[in-house]
């Protein structure tokens, strides 16, 4: 953006909107980023600003008090002024000459100007799909206002109670608004910010959301910093400007199952840390706990040095792709968990007491997590370390990498955790859904779709599949949705249809079944029956080391809305 103001482009990046419209061809998605603060003594011309005073969404003083905005000051500026976050805050507000004012997303002419001002944009500079908002907690660079004193009664601003600062600044205006400030709700009471401060991302949130689906025309992803409980609803959450630090790993993992019971299921830390100097060996360790983030997102700070993957050498990109091959492999089960978690309020992320809850030695674990109920991660979150040691409950469960029954339960494991290495298991008694994947999702959607399926002790396991076109708004209002639930025993894998309402094009083929626990006897003979045969046998191929049966369905063309069953037959 031009100097940081929202919704105008840079002139060296003139050619984006072009490079945009490479990439969403090739499947990909663009996001760019908002925030709430508006340039308010811009020399040029500057629609948003214009458009929104005289819309009147702008927060202003109390009637009693004054007319005026509360001005503010977040990052845009006039040229050549530049901000030193190394100062001291108070100083530098002689310094600024360029202010903000902060909307009022609680009101609905607000959300109109929002939502034209994100139109205009779409429209007459870029196209996009998501859209990233920030600096919402609200940030100011100032306390209180640029003028320097907040109106009204400082009992608001210096309550008897205060909270631990990082400045000598002693009022809860510390870089953000004075708490006299009004706002409007929707029916028209005026309440202090010092009220609803704690709503204002929530309050950002919807109206961006709204605005996105109803500009692009479909579904897509917001992301906001501040968050409060029903935010998930319309938005997903990064855990804000992290260091990049061993502490800052491991304290992610607490972050995301936190969030997870505030119903925001896409979730996830800036991967390698957002402050200071990223660490080959953390950064790595990173990489693999990240890509089991729902949100997945390596990011750092402007300045800083490069963290990416490509940044470092072969070794640390080849160890970061075959982690992020993982969990694009298993995108259907997540996707199917976040619908789960849409329709049911369930959790995603989750820790081992969720599902092991009379095991009291699950209730003290934070270094472990688990994808629903049936992926478990056991990341490395120390310097040096070769080996870690996880807590295995009381289920039947297997390697992910070998598909090997780990035979140990109930008890702490050494697990061996070389640097390009992060331990997953897979609870028996679960059938997990999965994916070839490819490039983009756009890609990897069109191949067939294959089934883990880890039987329990008894030979058991069920699951369920949610699938849609990827990016209609309302698919399940609208009935516009695949559902089917899974079921294995006695040696037979069935499926349920639950609901069918896809587009021929949105058809999915059963693709590679993979049964894991299959027994020790020899396997002679594998059947598929759907729909429209009495059967047909299929190719297959049973390791006995590991105890592995791999079923190429493939070849049948059998499509996963229609129900079907898989039979192994063992020798006598």
């Amino acid at each position: 953006m031009d100097r940081q103001l929202d919704f105008v482009l840079d002139p060296e990046f003139k050619n984006l909107p072009s490079l945009v419209n490479n990439m969403r061809g090739e499947g990909m998605r663009f996001i760019f980023i908002l925030d709430p603060a508006i340039s308010a003594n811009e020399t040029d011309y500057y629609p948003a600003f214009v458009r929104g005073k005289q819309a009147d969404v702008f927060i202003k003083w109390p009637q009693n008090l004054s007319d005026d905005i509360v001005w503010g000051k977040v990052w845009p500026d006039y040229p050549n002024v530049t901000v030193n976050e190394s100062l001291d805050w108070d100083m530098q507000v002689k310094n600024y000459r360029s202010f903000t004012a902060f909307p009022d997303f609680f009101r609905a002419t607000t959300a109109a100007w929002w939502y034209r001002e994100i139109q205009d944009f779409y429209d007459n500079t870029t196209k996009f799909d998501g859209i990233w908002i920030d600096m919402n907690e609200p940030a100011s660079f100032v306390h209180g206002t640029v003028e320097g004193k907040c109106l009204g009664n400082q009992l608001l601003e210096n309550p008897p109670y205060m909270p631990p600062l990082e400045s000598k600044h002693l009022g809860l205006n510390h870089k953000t608004l004075c708490m006299n400030s009004e706002q409007i709700l929707s029916d028209g009471k005026r309440v202090r910010h010092y009220d609803v401060h704690n709503l204002y991302g929530w309050s950002h949130a919807k109206p961006t959301y709204d605005a996105l689906l109803k500009v692009t025309g479909k579904r897509g992803v917001v992301v906001t910093r501040s968050t409060y409980p029903s935010s998930g609803k319309w938005a997903g959450h990064w855990l804000g400007d992290n260091n990049s630090s061993w502490d800052q790993l491991f304290k992610s993992i607490i972050g995301m199952m936190e969030f997870s019971l505030f119903g925001i299921s896409y979730t996830g830390a800036d991967i390698c840390g957002f402050f200071n100097t990223a660490e080959y060996e953390m950064c790595l360790r990173w990489m693999q706990l990240g890509a089991f983030y729902p949100y997945s997102r390596n990011h750092n700070g402007k300045g800083s040095p490069r963290q990416d993957p490509v940044s470092w050498n072969s070794t640390f990109s080849e160890a970061s792709r075959d982690i992020l091959n993982i969990r694009y492999t298993l995108l259907p089960y997540l996707y199917t968990l976040m619908f789960e978690a849409h329709t049911k309020g369930s959790t995603v992320i989750r820790p081992l007491l969720h599902e092991f809850v009379n095991d009291k030695m699950t209730w003290g674990i934070d270094k472990q997590f688990l994808w629903g109920p049936a992926l478990l991660i056991t990341p490395a979150l120390e310097k040096g370390v070769t080996n870690v040691e996880g807590y295995i409950p009381n289920a039947r469960w297997y390697d992910f990498h070998t598909a090997k029954d780990i035979g140990v339960r109930r008890q702490m494991l050494n697990m061996p955790t070389p640097l390009d290495h992060i331990n997953l298991h897979i609870r028996g008694g679960y059938i997990l859904p999965w994916q070839k994947p490819e490039r983009t999702t756009a890609y990897s959607r069109k191949n067939p779709l294959g089934l883990i399926v880890a039987l329990s002790d008894s030979g058991t396991a069920q699951g369920s599949f949610f699938w849609d076109d990827g990016e209609g708004i309302d698919t399940i209002g609208n009935k516009k949705y695949l559902e089917i639930f899974l079921s294995a025993k006695s040696n037979t894998l069935t499926s349920q249809v639950r609901h069918t309402g896809l587009d021929p094009a949105d058809k999915l083929v059963l693709g590679v079944v993979r049964v894991w626990g299959a027994g020790s006897e020899k396997i002679t003979q594998v059947t598929l029956t759907d729909a429209n045969d009495t059967g047909h046998p299929l190719n297959f191929n049973y390791n006995p080391d590991n105890q592995e049966l791999i079923i190429d369905a493939t070849p049948k063309s059998v499509i996963v809305d229609q129900p079907f069953t898989i039979t192994w037959t063992t020798a006598l």
